[in-house]
């Protein structure tokens, strides 16, 4: 049986994600299910950012929409943040994805099955 990965959300993540234009929704959707199938993601649209948070960077028009989200459990990610409008907010998107990330984990949401902050890749994982 293989398993799926899946996306859970940070409460605050979820309405900052409703709330981008139509354009940048539907473009970090894309690149998020992209992550969830294990599909390729180039290294300008997935960047590291160390203690296990990465952005998902979505550009369109002179517009750059991202997505800070950590690898939580085994087969999941969470997404903690949703950023747009990049040179005024980044500093302050950046800062509550982080703050948010260390409340997941010391609240305990990460599942005991998996590593928190590991890196993503390697293909489809199977159930021996």
């Amino acid at each position: 049986m293989e398993f799926k990965r899946q996306w859970r959300f940070h409460p605050s993540a979820r309405s900052e994600l409703d709330g981008l234009p139509a354009n940048g929704k539907q473009g970090l959707a894309e690149l998020m299910g992209r992550l969830k199938r294990d599909d390729p993601i180039l290294p300008r649209e997935r960047v590291p950012l160390g203690d296990g948070l990465f952005a998902l960077k979505y550009s369109e028009a002179h517009n750059e929409f991202r997505c800070y989200y950590s690898h939580e459990g085994k087969y999941g990610q969470v997404l903690l943040g949703v950023g747009f409008d990049y040179k005024k907010t980044e500093k302050a998107d950046l800062a509550a994805a982080r703050q948010r990330l260390k409340k997941w984990r010391a609240d305990g949401k990460a599942s005991p099955k998996g590593g928190s902050g590991r890196s993503a890749g390697g293909g489809g994982r199977k159930r021996r």
